[in-house]
Formats: structure tokens, C-alpha cells, sequence
């Protein structure tokens, strides 16, 4: 598969977003995954002390040997997803690590503004330019 642009194929909203967030793995499109060494460095971290582990998963992540994740079809076209929660997974089994999974998408969608959030950006947008 080639370069697309998109985030589907192409992983550098996944890396810049980690890179910025402070992520200690990304996974993406370009570079196929191997659950174990994922694994390791957790149980690396976890022995050097570190409490937790943030890993972002770009929706087009796919593990060595492994395919893409494909939830349905539409439009004739398939839907990626699902890749998170089974990194997820194989990182809880592997490790015995509590893991939980967010999904950046959902959390964009969360309405409309209400007062507070309108108040809130107006009030970062004023302190930033003084």
C-alpha cells in the first residue's frame, strides 16, 4: 500500500500527535509492529520505575505478519478500526498491565461548544496576547 496522505495510510498525525503528547510508542502505517517487542519495552519501563506507558496507535497500524483492521464496508469501501484494542489487549496479556484505550476521534466529537468552552478559549486567547 502507498502513500496516501491521509491517516488512514500515511501515519504523521499519529506521530506528530505522540511526538507532542509525549508518547512512549507509536505505531504506524509505514512500519509494521511486532506485539512482543511493544511488550518488552512496557515491561522495560515498568522495571525502570515509570508508572505508565503511553502508546498511540495510527488507525492504518498494522503488526508484522499481520493485516490491516477492517470493521465494515461502505460505500464499498472498508472501514478501518479496531487496531488500538488489540494492541490493547495483547500489551494487557503480555505484560499483566491494566491497559485502556482512547480514541482521539470520539473524543473530537463532542458537540457543540457550550458557554463555558467558548468563555475558556477566549480567556487562553487573551493571556496569550499579552
Amino acid at each position: 500500500m502507498g502513500y496516501r496522505g491521509d491517516g488512514r495510510h500515511a501515519g504523521w498525525i499519529a506521530l506528530y500527535g505522540g511526538l507532542a503528547g509525549g508518547a512512549d510508542i507509536i505505531l504506524l502505517p509505514e512500519i509494521p509492529f511486532d506485539y512482543e517487542k511493544i511488550a518488552e519495552a512496557v515491561r522495560k519501563r515498568t522495571e525502570d520505575g515509570c508508572l505508565s506507558t503511553m502508546i498511540v496507535v495510527a488507525e492504518g497500524a498494522r503488526p508484522k505478519d499481520g493485516n490491516i483492521r477492517a470493521r465494515a464496508t461502505v460505500s464499498g469501501e472498508y472501514r478501518m478500526g479496531g487496531i488500538a484494542e488489540s494492541v490493547a489487549d495483547e500489551v494487557a496479556a503480555r505484560t499483566d498491565r491494566e491497559t485502556r484505550v482512547c480514541v482521539l476521534g470520539h473524543l473530537q466529537r463532542g458537540g457543540a461548544p457550550t458557554t463555558l468552552d467558548r468563555i475558556l478559549g477566549t480567556r487562553f486567547a487573551s493571556t496569550q496576547s499579552r
